[in-house]
């Protein structure tokens, strides 16, 4: 004789349990990135902002996964911040904050470069809002990785 097939409640409990371990994991691990990320953002000339910027990291990603979440197109979708992104805003942080004070000091060098993150991401998402809403993200396959790479390497003066 075989044994019964789980109840649908147990079904249910089932995959409660899988949702919020999975869910705590993969917090867990985007916690301890965003903190990385904040530490490689606000290292060298910026480290006295260390907190804030980790706190400035850890409040995009809460946003990112809000996001995600309310407004996707797949359901249960999990997002987190990306690495390459963030080396390139280190190295145009460090290199503002290293001429902030020759070219006008006594400016607040976290508020420009907070300004400077910012304005490149609401770019960057704008940029791909428009390719989402024209449906046109397959261009991405006809440009070859060193295109990006140059081009990225033009834009953020070391």
């Amino acid at each position: 004789m075989s044994p019964s097939p789980p109840s649908a409640e147990a079904a249910r409990e089932h995959r409660l349990l899988a949702s919020i371990a999975a869910g705590l994991t993969v917090g867990t691990l985007t916690t301890l990135t965003l903190i990385s990320f904040g530490a490689l953002l606000f290292s060298g000339p910026l480290a006295a902002a260390l907190g804030q910027g980790v706190g400035m990291t850890l409040l995009g990603g809460v946003l990112i996964g809000f996001v995600l979440a309310l407004g996707g197109s797949f359901p249960g979708t999990v997002g987190r911040p990306h690495e390459l992104p963030v080396i390139v805003l280190a190295l145009m942080a460090t290199g503002l904050a290293r001429q902030i004070p020759r070219v006008a000091p006594g400016s607040d060098v976290l508020a420009s470069v907070t300004v400077l993150i910012m304005l490149s991401t609401a770019l960057f998402g704008c940029i791909a809002l428009l390719l989402g809403q024209f449906r046109a993200g397959n261009l991405f396959r006809y440009l070859p990785f060193p295109c990006w790479e140059a081009s990225w390497r033009e834009a953020v003066p070391c």
